[in-house]
């Protein structure tokens, strides 16, 4: 198996992990994670995979499939 198919798998075997911790969070403590601007979601774990920008299913804010969660106060308009 080539490095690559190896690096993706083990990518998207890490994003299931995260899949099923963040899905044994309780209410409470995801939306006080959400509310400390930590929100666990790990879109960089989708690395490669046909997705692109979507909203992040747990505090709804726009990400990039491949990179770092994006913080929720970024505002590119009040650079501009």
């Amino acid at each position: 198996m080539c490095a690559i198919v190896r690096c993706m798998d083990n990518l998207l075997e890490q994003y299931n992990d995260m899949v099923t911790k963040v899905n044994a969070m309780s209410d409470e403590e995801l939306d006080n994670l959400i509310k400390q601007g930590k929100c666990p979601y790990q879109p960089e774990l989708l690395l490669g995979q046909p997705i692109g920008q979507h909203h992040c299913h747990l505090c709804g804010e726009m990400q990039v499939a491949g990179i770092k969660h994006l913080p929720s106060d970024l505002d590119i308009n009040k650079h501009s």
